[in-house]
């Protein structure tokens, strides 16, 4: 019996008493036994699954599923889940991602600055080459920090592929002028450290006795420590430097530039855009020098270097710098060795147009294999007057050229070209076999055989045959 009446009968009997009459006959029992609740819920509950859904829940669970999902939910859950997830709740990119995030592997880190210290025109170090297969890093310290006279020394500590650790001291460097390293790798990194000394510096550093360079002390010295990587994965955004054949290159003409386009001007150090006449061209303030490392291709034997310049009236001394080699072009023409040396630098100074207010000029210099012996050829220019670069140009020649113009004709033609003109024609003829036309004058020497057909006037001398 129940412990009340109903509100009304009803149509079977329930399996047990009910707490309280039900508000109209039920058409079944409502459990296969008595709830353990004692009062009936509020809102209708909501059963678990008994395995994964198929897909994503439209919002967040109130609870945590039994297992883990199929697939990922659609989006972030609006709080934490119940306990750990089998696994990463974030999943892959369905490809990978365009370029990487980040600073190209190939700039330096500074790890360390001297405090006070200067602010050079550009990074000093720069790294060249990785080299993954052998662990070993190049790169280039440069002296960038004062354009308008040498900096008294500069020292480079680094771990040397053949010597272990070393410490390169390098007096009196002009600006623009590098000197080229390689270093080991250790754990995917190279520590390199770079002292500079000068009496430009009011800053002082602990320099180890190896690197030890002025006599005086600390005084006047900047310390710079970098991070050099080593491993770092080859992209798009920054492809591994190629190393460059000679013979494997299809133009020898191997850098152009006319700084038609400011960015030009701007990639070398120290260098900007200027108007000269009508031309845009590379300069630098008046005293000052630009100078820029280029990466020289393996077996090359004479790298062709030609610059023609613009200058203002009347022309004042400009110096081209060949890494250590200064060479100085005044007013007027010349062809010949730099400093006299037959095995340096041949150069050729040509006047092409000049003005009232304006003079171009052009300057060629055969730069042999000596100058490049680590892959790398710094020029750097610095002018006195009103001057400025409006072509430049680097021709490689994978054998040399003749320095200057042979005494005789050669037996066949050479390879490449030489490096200057000829300063007359040759005396003799260069044809083994009959011209076919008659030469305008007798010939000097009997032919070597007859001609293909008569001549327009007697010969000199009797023929052979």
């Amino acid at each position: 019996p129940t412990s009340s009446p109903t509100g009304s009968p009803t149509t079977s009997p329930t399996s047990s008493p009910t707490s309280s009459p039900t508000g109209s006959p039920t058409a079944s029992p409502t459990t296969a036994s008595p709830t353990e609740k004692q009062h009936p819920t509020h809102s209708p509950t909501t059963p678990t699954t008994e395995s994964p859904t198929t897909s994503p829940t439209a919002s967040p669970t109130v609870s945590p599923t039994a297992s883990p999902t199929t697939s990922p939910t659609a989006s972030p859950t609006v709080s934490p889940t119940a306990s750990p997830t089998t696994s990463p709740t974030t999943p892959p990119t369905s490809s990978p991602t365009t370029s990487p995030t980040g600073d190209c592997p190939y700039d330096p880190i500074v790890t360390e600055v001297t405090v006070g210290a200067s602010d050079p025109f550009d990074g000093p170090v720069e790294i060249q080459y990785i080299d993954r297969e052998e662990g070993t890093v190049t790169f280039t310290v440069t002296q960038t920090w004062n354009s308008s006279a040498p900096v008294c020394a500069i020292s480079t500590d680094y771990v040397d592929v053949d010597e272990g650790d070393v410490c390169d001291r390098q007096d009196n460097v002009e600006f623009g002028t590098f000197k080229t390293y390689t270093a080991i790798c250790v754990d995917g990194v190279s520590t390199i450290t770079v002292y500079a000394y000068d009496g430009i510096f009011d800053t002082s550093a602990a320099v180890p006795e190896i690197c030890r360079i002025p006599d005086d002390g600390l005084a006047n010295t900047e310390k710079r420590v970098y991070t050099l990587p080593c491993v770092m994965p080859n992209t798009e955004r920054c492809p591994y430097p190629p190393k460059y054949v000679c013979e494997d290159l299809t133009d020898s003409v191997f850098v152009s530039n006319t700084f038609d386009d400011s960015a030009e001007a701007e990639s070398w150090l120290n260098g900007e855009s200027a108007v000269v006449g009508s031309a845009s061209v590379l300069s630098a303030p008046v005293g000052e020098g630009v100078a820029k490392v280029f990466a020289i291709p393996e077996g090359t034997q004479v790298a062709m270097v030609d610059i023609q310049l613009i200058q203002a009236v009347p022309v004042e001394t400009t110096y081209i710098s060949v890494r250590s080699l200064l060479i100085e072009i005044t007013d007027g023409e010349f062809s010949g060795y730099a400093g006299e040396d037959p095995s340096g630098v041949f150069v050729s100074v040509s006047d092409v147009t000049s003005t009232d207010s304006l003079a171009v000029r052009d300057v060629s210099l055969a730069v042999p294999s000596s100058f490049f012996e680590d892959g790398f050829l710094n020029i750097g220019f610095l002018a006195e007057g009103e001057t400025g670069i409006d072509e430049f140009s680097i021709t490689m020649y994978c054998s040399s050229p003749t320095g200057s113009p042979t005494t005789s004709p050669t037996t066949s033609p050479t390879s490449s070209p030489t490096a200057s003109p000829t300063s007359s024609p040759v005396t003799t003829p260069t044809t083994s076999n009959p011209t076919l036309s008659p030469t305008v004058s007798p010939t000097t020497s009997p032919t070597a055989s007859p001609t293909g057909s008569p001549t327009t006037s007697p010969t000199g001398s009797p023929t052979a045959s």
